[in-house]
């Protein structure tokens, strides 16, 4: 992904088309993003600019993102800017610095300005400047000397244009000087590196092109760089100039399955094994891929919260099975506290008060001899009854600890299920109906706001079978329990991989007829799949009737018990083919 000299070309070709139009409204859209609407022929056209470090860009818009209080700089181009008409737009070749030069209505003396929008990585800067004098009305971005010796972005200061370096023009280079220009980055340089180094205007989204389309490596040294090799060179070369002196583009997008990883003013070769998709315009490929983008970081953003709130849960419930299981472990002690009373009692004949030690045959184990310290204070009856109580204390902290466990037990296998529901979650919808899981299960229940939405109607997967059969799918516990609760009847068919987190699967089965063995068999692969044992080779799956899946009162999400049910093993089944995402409610 980058914004290169050629989609700056092609940006900059549909921007144009602005020309004569007026600039009515501009709006602070982020802390480095100024949003412009203009208004002409065409009717009202949307320009966004960002200069983020890693996302710097300008190009035409369908809807601008929600505004922001302005800020100084936001307030100072309204001043100026605000009613203005767009006169020109103007863009070296190869350079990523777009100008916008806008003339003042007479009303105002006509006054020209000029917007600069630098697009250079971490050093875009969107600067207002007055031609006449050629100084800076204000930057988005204020810097001095601190920052650059090379100029000041300040109010009054002379506006210099971003450096253009040493490099060599691509537009006027000719084919012998491509090899000694290459190898003047020295032997040892890789390819792509030096063709970055000593061609202007090459990113290296733009370099991994020529070399991609040069069918060489972009690692190759220069000291392995023949006349062959330089003549694949020059011939891909040739190939971007000609992009660039006829100004036409092809935009495009690359996907990896659902996610956009680049976009162009061009097809890309070095992309050969992915979908590229040729899109209209070339502001419109550009916005949609950073729509994807946000859209992604939100998610992801989104799940390492929830992530982190259950992996908390994870751990307090995993301290306190180990304490309980400690407890238990230590208060089956009880059993010896009996044993001692039962000695006690068994050798009342030979014991008087004030004797310390009492010896005697195990009456369970004949051969083992227990020895046991009295306490010379009480008779032997007073020490007998004292390990009696002692037994029977010991017996009730371990039945208190053995419930307690498999509270927790049953707790720690809940929060296991949410895990794994996060794991499969792919859209922010799957992460809301999580989140609003976790909400109800980590704080007390709140009075809904007057007017407040509610959640919507899960939306299970819907698979169908090679025999016909529907089956559907939960996604997480709150899409398991409307399954079970909602949408199950008594002689549908419920599976789940049996010992393991995972999804609740049902089969449609209106005519309670044993289900056909494929059938039985893809939702059962199914259910292996869209559980934590998907990367197993054979997986147990539990399969019973609807009728006998019951969920207790006041159990987690998800969690059920179930009875008369079978197993059978199979291999986890990804889906191929569409799956429903709407209300199966009617499936």
């Amino acid at each position: 992904m980058a914004f290169d000299a050629l989609v700056a070309q092609a940006v900059a070709l549909e921007i144009r088309e602005l020309v004569g139009a007026r600039l009515e409204r501009i709006t602070q859209v982020g802390g480095e993003e100024i949003g412009f609407a203009f208004y002409g022929r065409r009717g009202r056209s949307l320009l966004f600019y960002s200069a983020h470090a890693a996302h710097a860009r300008l190009h035409l818009v369908g809807e601008l993102p929600s505004p922001t209080a302005p800020s100084p700089f936001a307030l100072v181009l309204r001043r100026h800017l605000e009613g203005c008409l767009l006169e020109e737009i103007t863009l070296p070749p190869l350079e990523r610095v777009i100008t916008l030069h806008f003339q003042s209505p007479p009303i105002r003396g006509e006054k020209r300005y000029r917007l600069v929008a630098e697009i250079m990585g971490r050093h875009s800067n969107l600067i207002l400047v007055e031609p006449g004098s050629g100084l800076i009305l204000d930057g988005l971005k204020r810097y001095g000397r601190a920052v650059s010796r090379y100029r000041e972005v300040f109010p009054g200061q002379p506006y210099l244009p971003p450096p253009s370096g040493t490099k060599a023009d691509l537009l006027a280079l000719r084919e012998e000087d491509l090899g000694p220009l290459l190898l003047g980055a020295g032997w040892e340089r890789p390819l792509e590196k030096a063709l970055i180094q000593q061609l202007h205007g090459l990113g290296p989204q733009l370099a991994r092109e020529v070399v991609a389309r040069a069918g060489l490596d972009p690692n190759l040294p220069m000291e392995f760089c023949g006349s062959l090799e330089l003549a694949r060179l020059w011939q891909a070369l040739s190939e971007i100039r000609q992009v660039l002196e006829t100004q036409q583009f092809q935009p495009t997008l690359v996907w990896d399955d659902h996610r956009p990883v680049a976009y162009a003013a061009i097809p890309l070769k070095q992309y050969g094994g992915l979908r590229q998709e040729t899109v209209p315009r070339m502001s419109l490929a550009v916005e949609r891929f950073y729509r994807e983008l946000q859209a992604r970081e939100r998610r992801e953003r989104e799940k390492s919260r929830l992530e982190q709130l259950v992996a908390e849960q994870q751990k307090r419930w995993a301290r306190k099975v180990a304490l309980y299981e400690e407890a238990l472990s230590e208060s089956r002690a009880a059993e010896r506290y009996r044993l001692a009373g039962e000695l006690i009692i068994a050798n009342l004949h030979r014991l008087t008060r004030g004797m310390t030690v009492l010896e005697a045959p195990n009456p369970y184990q004949p051969d083992e001899i227990v020895r046991l310290e009295l306490d010379p204070s009480l008779t032997p009856a007073e020490n007998a009854q004292r390990q009696f109580k002692k037994y029977r204390k010991a017996r009730a902290q371990a039945e208190q600890a053995a419930q307690l466990l498999a509270q927790a037990r049953e707790e720690l296998a809940y929060w296991e299920t949410v895990q794994e529901s996060l794991e499969r979650a792919e859209t922010m919808e799957d992460l809301a109906e999580i989140g609003e899981e976790l909400a109800r299960q980590t704080a007390p229940p709140a009075r809904p706001k007057p007017g407040a939405a509610r959640p919507g109607t899960p939306a299970p997967l819907s698979f169908t079978s090679p025999d016909g059969y529907t089956v559907l799918v939960g996604k997480n516990n709150r899409q398991n329990d409307y399954l079970v609760a909602r949408l199950a009847r008594p002689e549908d068919v419920w599976l789940h991989a049996r010992g393991f987190p995972g999804a609740h699967v049902l089969v449609r089965n209106p005519g309670g007829a044993p289900l056909p063995p494929a059938t039985l068999e893809y939702a059962a692969g199914l259910a292996a799949f869209y559980s934590k044992a998907r990367l197993s080779a054979l997986v147990a799956v539990d399969y019973t009737l609807a009728k006998h899946v019951h969920k207790s009162k006041g159990a987690r999400p998800g969690m059920v018990h179930y009875t008369h049910q079978q197993t059978i093993l199979v291999r986890p089944l990804a889906p191929t083919g569409d799956r429903a995402t709407g209300d199966a409610g009617g499936a």
